[in-house]
């Protein structure tokens, strides 16, 4: 999947971080997991995970089977930071 990925330790702030987590929470919603999450935006797992909460996803518990795990194919969600201005 390619991506332009947040340069490491830069901040996100206002706008474009209400929209980061808004799209990390849509993925995350359609079963892909945090350290998937983690290699497409290029944060730390601390901070997918902050904004995930920001955006009031509800986490499925560690190492729970998702709902796809019986599609060997699932669809891959469009870049998050296509559409984010930096």
């Amino acid at each position: 999947m390619a991506m332009r990925k947040v340069q490491r330790g830069a901040r996100v702030t206002g706008h474009a971080r209400e929209k980061l987590a808004a799209d990390l929470k849509r993925w995350y919603d359609r079963e892909t997991s945090i350290r998937q999450l983690v290699e497409v935006s290029g944060r730390s797992y601390g901070a997918v995970r902050l904004l995930l909460q920001e955006a009031g996803a509800e986490f499925r518990p560690p190492g729970a089977p998702s709902k796809t795990a019986a599609n060997p194919t699932p669809q891959r969600p469009e870049p998050i930071l296509s559409r984010v201005a930096l």
